[in-house]
């Protein structure tokens, strides 16, 4: 996976925990992180509002300390982000991209820049967001938390400080979206000292537009093998934001050493659910002369392929996966249990995704092994679960199998699910849509992006499907369309983005509402509106405004905001 910092959505009950932590060596004395440490809350403020409009949002500060008061220094600043997709403060690393041209710097206000806190308490501190007039599409700055050295020491230390992203989407007229996969390549990187001999595959992707959307990519690599060709490995880059002109060059190793050849590199990208055009480049690649042997993915065949276990406090289960190597080759296979990605990093009132884990529970044996050709290896999954703390009605976690030639090149991975069910809790599937997004595409045809994301919300795996409709001021749809997104199961906490697109030139000129409805299990749905209006101008030109919920309700009980 990309190694980019994946953030997600401060909204609500939805305490994202995971923010941008610099360490700084400093010239004092060191002491444990957790008796210097603090916290703050939330890490990542996203929030939409009108031009000329002043928002406010609390910074909670918490002293995690519980021996000393802490001072905590809060200041504004620029923020851009690196080619690799990671923040950084604009003022001090050339790196960044954009970072003053949609910097909301000159709109932030804190309450007050020097906090102290005492042991073990929390403080607050407000934030204003002062939108001026003519603004639109979306902006970013920076706050930043930091602790001063504690006065009289000396020595080498450990200094904390946290960026907190502030991004303000202006409500209004839709802003152009155009984010495009901009290049892709492929680059041999031979032992020169600073690290092994490897193929990494580079993805450029550019942000021309006024949004900040999701972005998630995909590079296939094929050869060209015997007259055809031939899969190699499929590299998938982790999810993030990109910020309004900038481009970035994702980097992933593919941990293997690929002869010279002809090669194809097809790169696909989902922006904010909806798929964009693939690129799809034909290289002659220079790669290593002394590899003699193209290291292709080997996809083991894991039978379950999803393990379901019915557990109990203080029980201890073992059950038998199977798993077959269909190559001619042989592989070394190293499994684990891991915490599923969705689970990490997020937390909904007092539920922090962590706690969902069935990872700690779980032990493979054996966990390394070696396959022959078309050869099988039962492994025993064995699960010893608590007597005490096991509160909730599901536990997840990700069985990866690694594998390797015997040459030590990467042979790609295998991944399969463990779910533990817990029969004394009842499943509860629950789901929410955070929030409707209208961007353009194509203002002169009519054509304009609709996302939204859904949130499991509820304590069982669910799979949604999200549709977006106009509706008139009677309730009747004029337009409508099923929105795509990634496939598989969605766990609780995790969320999904959905995307598609609209020809709103098909509506005449009125008042109407935007809905994304989401069936997310046998009867259950949810909705979330979104007004607009939609009107010609005097030559015609088609014209598209996002209403605030109370615009214009008496006329139009159709876009009258939903209560979840």
């Amino acid at each position: 996976m990309a190694r980019a910092l994946n953030t997600r959505r401060y909204h609500h009950r939805f305490v994202h925990k995971l923010a941008i932590l610099t360490l700084m060596l400093l010239p004092w004395a060191a002491v444990a992180v957790h008796s210097q440490g603090f916290m703050v809350q939330p890490m990542r403020i996203d929030i939409s509002g009108r031009a000329g409009q002043t928002l406010r949002v609390p910074l909670e500060l918490r002293n995690t300390s519980g021996d000393q008061a802490r001072l905590l220094e809060i200041r504004t600043t620029h923020l851009g982000q690196k080619p690799n997709g990671q923040w950084g403060i604009a003022a001090e690393d050339p790196a960044t991209a954009a970072g003053f041209s949609v910097s909301a710097l000159d709109w932030l206000e804190l309450a007050e820049e020097r906090v102290n806190i005492d042991p073990l308490s929390a403080g607050e501190v407000d934030l204003s967001i002062r939108v001026p007039y003519g603004a639109g599409g979306t902006y970013v700055a920076g706050v930043l938390v930091d602790s001063p050295p504690p006065p009289g020491q000396a020595g080498i230390g450990v200094r904390m400080r946290f960026i907190i992203p502030v991004i303000v989407e202006i409500v209004g007229r839709p802003v152009r979206r155009q984010v495009s996969i901009s290049n892709v390549e492929m680059r041999y990187t031979s032992t020169d000292g600073n690290g092994p001999k490897s193929t990494y595959v580079m993805l450029g992707i550019t942000n021309e537009g006024r949004t900040f959307p999701r972005i998630r990519g995909t590079v296939q690599v094929e050869v060209w093998s015997n007259g055809r060709w031939r899969h190699v490995t499929r590299v998938e880059y982790r999810e993030l934001g990109i910020m309004p002109g900038v481009r970035l060059s994702l980097p992933e190793d593919l941990q293997r050493r690929l002869p010279s050849g002809k090669y194809r590199l097809r790169a696909d990208l989902r922006v904010d659910g909806r798929r964009t055009p693939p690129l799809t480049r034909e290289l002659a690649f220079e790669g290593d002369p002394e590899a003699d042997l193209l290291a292709y993915d080997q996809v083991l065949t894991l039978s379950p392929e999803m393990l379901t276990l019915d557990v109990a406090p203080g029980a201890t289960r073992t059950n038998i996966v199977s798993i077959t190597n269909p190559s001619d080759e042989a592989i070394s296979v190293s499994a684990a249990a891991l915490t599923p990605q969705g689970l990490q990093g997020v937390a909904m009132g007092d539920v922090v995704g962590e706690t969902l884990s069935a990872a700690p529970w779980l032990q493979i044996r054996p966990s390394e092994f070696t396959l022959r050709p078309n050869g099988r290896q039962n492994v025993r999954v064995i699960s010893r679960i608590p007597r005490e703390g096991v509160k909730h009605g599901h536990y997840y976690a990700l069985l990866q199998l690694e594998t390797w030639y015997q040459d030590g090149q990467s042979a790609g991975e295998t991944t399969s699910k463990a779910h533990l069910v817990n029969a004394a809790v009842s499943s509860s599937p629950a789901g929410t849509i955070e929030r409707v997004l209208l961007s353009e595409v194509d203002a002169e045809a009519g054509e304009y992006a609709v996302s939204g994301r859904f949130i499991n919300v509820g304590n069982v795996h669910l799979k949604p499907a999200v549709r977006a409709q106009v509706l008139d001021p009677r309730g009747f749809e004029r337009l409508g369309t099923e929105l795509s997104g990634e496939r598989g199961y969605l766990l609780p906490l995790e969320n999904r983005d959905f995307g598609g697109k609209l020809d709103l030139s098909r509506l005449g000129d009125g008042y109407y509402a935007l809905q994304l409805s989401a069936e997310y299990a046998e009867e259950e749905t949810t909705s979330r509106r979104l007004p607009i209006r939609v009107e010609r101008t005097a030559a015609g030109e088609l014209s598209v405004r996002i209403l605030s919920n109370s615009e214009d309700e008496h006329r139009n009980p159709a876009v009258e905001p939903q209560r979840e």
